[in-house]
Order: C-alpha cells, then structure tokens, then sequence
C-alpha cells in the first residue's frame, strides 16, 4: 500500500489543474487516469476558455452564465468565477497555454458563439489541447507521482470518512491500496455511456460511480449537454428542418469555417427531433465544405443540409459539493457546481475544469487515514472471482445494449414510460455485468476485463442519470420532456439522488443544504 495527502482520479484538465495546485501546496499527490497519459478527450475542446477583464466584461460574462444555465445557475458561483478567470487564464499561460495574442503584445479577446461580449481567449483550432499540454509540461516539473493506465475500483472509508481507495493496475492486472484522507475525483465524463459522443469510450461516469456507491448524494446528473453529433444518410424528413433562424445561432457545423464561430450547444440540442433526427445546412458554407471536407458532400442532399445525430459533449450535474462524507472532494465534470446550471456558455468548459480543480484543492487539509492489509487481497480476490463468472454472459452485448438504450430513452428527449422502461434494464444490465467473466482470462493487459469493470460502474451512474430525469418533470435545458413539456413554476429546483441499501432515492431541492435536508424515496 502507498500513502499520500491527496489522491487524485482524472488525467484530463482538471485532474492536472488539481494535483498542480496540491503540489504547490506540498501536499503528497497520486494521480490515477484510465487513460494513457497525455491521452485525455478534454483536449479536444477547440471553442475557448473565458477569461473577463474589467467591470463591463465581467458584468457581460455574469449575464451571459446566468441565462445560459436556464433557471439552474447559481449567481454567487458564476460571479465567483467571473472574479477568478483571467488569473486563472494568466496563470496556465504561464505555464506554457500560448493562447492568441493582439498586435500590442496582449492577450486577443474573441466572442465565442452567441456570447455577449469579446472576453474569450483562443489558442488556435484546439485551445483545449494547448491547455491540456501546458500542464502536462508543469506537472512533469513536480513531485506527483502519475499511475496513468490504471482503473480505480472502489473508494474506502471508515467511521471518520474517506480513507483511500483501490485501483487496478491495466497492464499487471494487479490490484494496489492507496491510502489517504482525501480523494478528489475528476473524471465525470459520461459519453462513454453512448453510442455517439466526442468523449473517449471508456467515459463512463466513473467518479460519480465511485461516489454514488459510497453514498454521496449526486445532483442533476440528468442534465447532460448534446452537441450535434455524426452526420448520417437518414431521409430528410426524419428530422427537424435546422435552417437560417438556427444557423445565425451558431448552430451549424463550424468546424467547416476558416474563422470558426462557436456552436451554441444548448439551443442546438432543444431543437433536435424528439426521435433523435435532426438537420444541419450547410449551405452558407459550401465554399469551406468543398475545400476542407470534400467526402462529406456526398452526404449531403441537393440543399446541401444533412441528417446529424445527437452527441454527448459535457455533464452539467454530478457530485454534490458537500458529499456528505469527510475527505471526498470533486472537481470539473464529476461535480455539480452550479456555473452551468442546465446550460453551457461557450467558454466555459475549460473555465469550470480548471478553476474548480484549483479551488477544491484550497478546500484540502490532510487528514489522517489507514488501511488494513486486507483491503487490497480483497480487491484482487474481486478480480479473481470477476475472471471466474459467468461466460455465457457477453459484456460487449450488454454495452451496445446499454449504449442504445441510453440514446433512445435519455437523449435530449425523455418521457415518463422510456424513463422507467430505462431504470428496469439498467438495474437487469448491472446485475447481468456482475455475473458476466471477460473473454479473456489473463491477467495482464486484459481489457475485456477492464472493459467489465467499466461497464459495472457505467450501470450505476446510468441509474443515476435516469433516476435524476425521472425526478425532472418538466422541460428544462437539455433536459426535454415532451409529457411536461414546460418548465416548473417558481425558481428552478435540483434533483438529488443517492443509492442506499434500498436502491435509488431522490428528492428535489430549491437549494443545496446538505445539513439540513435529506434525501427521501
């Protein structure tokens, strides 16, 4: 077993951000990513990163947030976060971000999509990937010792909170302890969970299964933004007609233009058809569309307007801030933090990975923390008995089963009946996934094996998702509900679940009051 101050689960942005700023703060730092390392989905943000300056850009910036986030913004984080922006912005770029700069030598500030005002910074084509790389390059300057490829099983606790947790060694298929009083998780990505999204396929909502099974509560994990997705041959009338209104909202595929415009994400997935079609036209950018993307013609109708699918781009909810259990902190998309509220500003993808990671390690103090020997031979009789299961039992069905039900019954549009349909063959696929074995029955390198365990947890945070949209009745956001097809009367309120030994349970909240509410069936 290895001790640390802080252990962190993430390799993406925030998970870099965080296990930067703990290192500053000479704490003892793991660093635990699924991912290889430099390999993490979040780089592929291209809009930008918001970063106000000045009484007027700040103002703008606030309005924007707050009508973004369709009722669910909370006021005092989004200015909170206004206040903190650019010198978080100065500070990646210090450490390497080189982010597009004015004729005077400054730092250009552009408008992103349907934003009020020029307070964005850009870093070419893939500011994320400029960003992402920054902190890879500081992180390497450091004492945080990096476990990349490596699966996290199970957090640990005992009487006074958070006293480690277990992780699975990829590439040894060894399990090893990890021991410390707080854990902060950051890899709360949920495409993996669907047949279509920009983010990496073993995205799984990994973090908001770990804290879900230990009995965090989680908020408004239903709220996930949609971004238009993979551009199909389907008949032209099986979707809705995106035409001239929707494209002068930044809703047209901007990757096609030499001087981008940001996508509004939020108004593209309420216009999408409740079947899960929809268009795009591309005909104001049929010069670009020729010159950089010629096989994509051939897609495209005599209107030059195609068929698109919805994509997962980014998990608005996830674990509360005060998760209910001493030493469990969350950051980027793992957490719900209310700057997005049920919608995302473009700019601020980046602006939440990185200053949520930086201020929850403010939050951090060492605690002291054990665990038994134990702990870990458990862990590693768990895989042994996983090797030993059920063969006749196929997890790559139950995952394009699970995929396809969780585009069909929680995409952009949710009804009562597909809710609860969804519920009862999320619960059959998890319990079918804790019987399944992996194909393979080695030990090393087994990914049929981590694909298993993956699956396992993608289950629990999929009930999470409908058990949150269940709760949701009315139409908010991403979140549409053709059978409340309005938005609830008075302020906007949260969904809060957790599991508990009697299954899921849920309660809506006006505010976040860990101390003095509690979470009924």
């Amino acid at each position: 077993m290895i001790e640390y101050d802080l252990v962190v689960v993430g390799g993406g942005i925030a998970g870099l951000r965080a296990a930067i700023a703990a290192a500053e703060s000479d704490l003892s730092v793991a660093l635990i990513s699924r991912a290889p390392y430099g390999a993490h989905h979040d780089g592929n943000i291209h809009d930008g990163l918001n970063a106000p300056s000045g009484e007027s850009q700040i103002a703008q910036f606030r309005s924007d947030a707050i009508a973004a986030g369709s009722g669910l913004a909370d006021a005092a984080t989004v200015a909170r976060c206004a206040e903190a922006a650019a010198a978080e912005a100065v500070a990646t770029e210090h450490m390497g971000a080189a982010y597009a700069r004015s004729y005077d030598g400054g730092l250009q500030s552009f408008r992103l999509g349907q934003n009020g005002g020029e307070y964005s910074l850009r870093a070419g084509w893939w500011t994320g990937r400029t960003v992402l790389n920054a902190l890879l390059d500081q992180a390497a300057s450091y004492s945080i010792d990096g476990y990349f490829e490596w699966l996290p099983l199970e957090l640990q606790l005992d009487d006074g909170g958070v006293s480690g947790l277990t992780a699975l060694n990829i590439r040894s298929g060894q399990v090893q302890a990890f021991v410390s009083g707080n854990v902060l998780l950051t890899e709360g990505a949920v495409g993996g969970l669907y047949s279509v999204s920009g983010n990496a396929r073993h995205s799984a909502g990994t973090a908001q299964a770990l804290a879900a099974s230990a009995g965090a509560v989680l908020l408004d994990p239903e709220l996930i933004e949609f971004a238009p997705g993979v551009v199909s041959d389907s008949p032209a009338g099986s979707g809705a007609i995106i035409g001239d209104a929707a494209a002068a909202a930044g809703a047209r595929y901007s990757g096609l233009k030499s001087d981008p415009d940001g996508i509004s994400l939020g108004a593209l997935s309420r216009a999408l058809d409740p079947a899960g079609g929809s268009r795009v036209e591309f005909g104001d950018c049929v010069e670009e569309l020729e010159l950089f993307a010629p096989e994509l013609r051939g897609l495209l109708d005599d209107d030059f307007g195609a068929a698109v699918t919805p994509s997962v781009h980014y998990a608005l909810g996830g674990i509360a801030p005060d998760s209910g259990i001493a030493g469990l902190h969350s950051a980027g998309e793992a957490a719900a933090g209310s700057l997005h509220g049920a919608g995302l500003l473009a700019g601020n993808a980046l602006l939440d990975l990185l200053l949520s990671a930086s201020s929850a390690v403010t939050r951090i103090e060492p605690r002291p923390a054990s665990l038994p020997e134990s702990v870990r031979w458990r862990a590693q009789e768990g895989i042994q008995l996983t090797l030993a299961g059920d063969s006749d039992i196929d997890p790559a069905v139950l995952w394009n089963r699970l995929r396809d039900l969780m585009g069909s019954n929680l995409g952009p549009s949710r009804d009562a009946s597909g809710l609860a349909a969804a519920a009862d063959q999320i619960a059959e696929i998890g319990d079918l996934a804790r019987r399944a074995a992996p194909a393979s029955t080695g030990y090393h390198f087994n990914l049929e094996l981590v694909r298993l365990l993956e699956l396992r947890q993608g289950a629990v945070t999929a009930a999470a998702i409908a058990r949150g949209a269940e709760s949701r009745r009315e139409t908010r956001g991403p979140h549409q509900r053709p059978d409340f097809p309005t938005a609830g009367e008075g302020d906007a309120d949260h969904s809060a679940v957790r599991l508990s030994g009697s299954g899921w349970q849920s309660d809506r909240w006006a505010e976040y009051e860990p101390a003095a509410a509690g979470v009924s069936a």
